[in-house]
């Protein structure tokens, strides 16, 4: 049976891809706010350290839009990025985002707890299409990257 987490990192990186262009602003702009000066003038305003995405691990792309979230006032008072920081459509469609990767958060953390049945992972997956129909491309019981589908479809009806 294939990686029920791995098929979920490729289903949400494909759901992120219509959100490309902010997420690659905002990534630019937590990489300009950890240059020396820059990080030096945020701590000035928070505690909070910028934090840049991996684009292997959409998780972190969720924890850089929550960190932009938490620190968007005080990113304001560092004039240098000034002209980096999403502002309205850009910013209002990060905040859109933001509550989408929540619940894909909580799918996440369920797929890896170990009480987590083969039925389960299916019941979820199919919740995840039902909400988002462009993760169906992996989430869906017949996917090429199922190495035996018979052979998982079995399992969930045990």
């Amino acid at each position: 049976m294939g990686c029920a987490s791995h098929r979920y990192n490729l289903a949400v990186n494909r759901y992120l891809a219509a959100y490309e262009p902010e997420l690659a602003t905002l990534n630019q702009l937590m990489v300009k706010l950890r240059h020396c000066n820059n990080a030096a003038e945020l701590s000035k305003f928070t505690d909070l350290k910028p934090i840049k995405r991996n684009v292997t691990h959409w998780s972190s792309t969720f924890e850089m839009v929550l960190r932009y979230k938490r620190i968007r006032d005080s990113i304001r008072q560092v004039e240098a990025v000034d002209d980096f920081v999403p502002m309205g459509a850009a910013h209002k469609k990060l905040m859109g985002l933001l509550g989408y990767l929540k619940k894909l958060d909580s799918v996440c953390k369920t797929l890896q707890h170990e009480r987590t049945s083969t039925a389960d992972v299916r019941l979820l997956f199919d919740q995840v299409m039902d909400g988002y129909p462009i993760m169906a491309s992996h989430l869906r019981p017949s996917v090429n990257i199922v190495h035996t589908p018979v052979f998982e479809a079995a399992l969930v009806k045990i």
